[in-house]
């Protein structure tokens, strides 16, 4: 019997220190599953349970010395239990009885009362480094603290007006890929003293959705600020679409009679030449949206369709200013015909004021000759 009791205390004291790490044997006594349950991270079984479960087990290898029943002196005949209490009928009661034992010898042996408190050190030892391990994980508290789109409002909403740009996007999603990358590294298994520590279920959980919950997991706040940043770069590319297909529509009106419509040609070409580099930094935007969301939301589908057409933005721009200058080429007779209807009408304005002045000279209000009232009516007369 106290070879069992030395045993089970050799055991926990054994399985508490550091495993070799040439040995394959298991050390753990308990295997504890650590899981997130919002917003707390527990253990299964815990603390408490581990402990309870080891003192039980303790008292139980103490408790089988009574199984050991003495002999009567100088005899091989066991003891007879005797009965200790008596039930309602005045009859002994055989569930309160004592039996002639080794258990107080065992219970008050010097080396089982020197191993007891050693258990209970090892044990809290032990369970405290559990906890430990377990409070660790308490680093990504951030991650199902607060909702994503509460924080995605949060941040919109800190970079004012103009809204978080693709560098700003990038950060954010940059720092939430390498902390999927820092608990995808971190040890599945962990041997803490006598216990082994499953650490799969709460990776599982801050990596990948789970069925049923408000979802908090890396892959979650990578889609969610992912999906911003995809609508906010599809709109970005429509716009431009819009605006190279309303620009390449406005060169090539089919017949141009009035002057008003050269000059809005001629006005448009000019605005397209001119807009050439504003045009390469907005392609630029664009792509680099695109590109941080193929390379940091692979969760997120973008046709192919839509990946080629931002692939040639820049091309498409480049001939629409290639088709912009042939087109203003094109238009040098027209603006020659423009021109000389242009000087004519300039001649015939030219000599319209000089005989308008003439008449003023000799039969303005300026003449010496006219009274006050005369004058007014000059000057009205020549304002009509």
């Amino acid at each position: 019997m106290l070879r069992s009791l030395v045993g089970s205390e050799m055991c926990i004291r054994d399985r508490s220190k550091k495993p070799n790490k040439f040995s394959t044997e298991t050390t753990s006594l308990f295997n504890v599953s650590v899981s997130l349950i919002s917003p707390d991270v527990v253990m299964t079984p815990d603390s408490d349970q581990v402990k309870t479960t080891l003192m039980r087990l303790w008292k139980n290898i103490l408790f089988t010395s009574k199984r050991f029943v003495r002999w009567m002196g100088g005899t091989c005949i066991e003891c007879q239990p005797i009965p200790l209490g008596q039930n309602p009928n005045g009859m002994p009661d055989d569930d309160e009885e004592f039996v002639y034992s080794y258990f107080m010898e065992v219970q008050h042996d010097p080396s089982v009362n020197k191993m007891f408190p050693i258990v209970q050190r090892t044990l809290a030892r032990n369970m405290a480094q559990v906890k430990s391990s377990v409070s660790s994980w308490d680093q990504y508290l951030f991650l199902w603290k607060r909702p994503i789109n509460k924080e995605l409002d949060s941040f919109i909403k800190s970079k004012g007006e103009a809204g978080p740009n693709v560098v700003d996007y990038d950060t954010r999603l940059l720092s939430y890929y390498n902390v999927g990358q820092r608990i995808q590294a971190r040890s599945k298994l962990k041997d803490i003293g006598f216990c082994r520590v499953n650490f799969e279920l709460i990776v599982k959980q801050l990596l990948y959705p789970q069925p049923n919950i408000p979802q908090f997991c890396i892959l979650s706040w990578l889609e969610a600020f992912g999906m911003r940043l995809k609508t906010q770069a599809q709109k970005q590319l429509e716009n431009f679409e819009k605006m190279m297909r309303g620009l390449d529509s406005d060169i090539r009106l089919e017949e141009i009679e009035e002057i008003h419509d050269l000059k809005f040609v001629l006005e448009t070409i000019e605005h397209i030449s001119n807009k050439s580099l504003d045009a390469e930094i907005e392609i630029n935007n664009i792509q680099d949206q695109y590109y941080t969301l193929l390379h940091s939301c692979q969760g997120l589908e973008i046709s192919q369709a839509e990946q080629d057409g931002v692939a040639n933005l820049q091309n498409r721009w480049n001939q629409l200013v290639h088709d912009a200058l042939h087109i203003n080429a094109a238009l040098y007779p027209t603006k020659r015909k423009f021109a000389k209807i242009t000087m004519a009408e300039a001649k015939e304005f030219h000599g319209s004021t000089e005989e308008w002045s003439a008449k003023y000279v000799t039969e303005g209000p300026g003449l010496e000759e006219l009274d006050m009232d005369e004058v007014v009516a000059k000057m009205q007369a020549s304002a009509t």
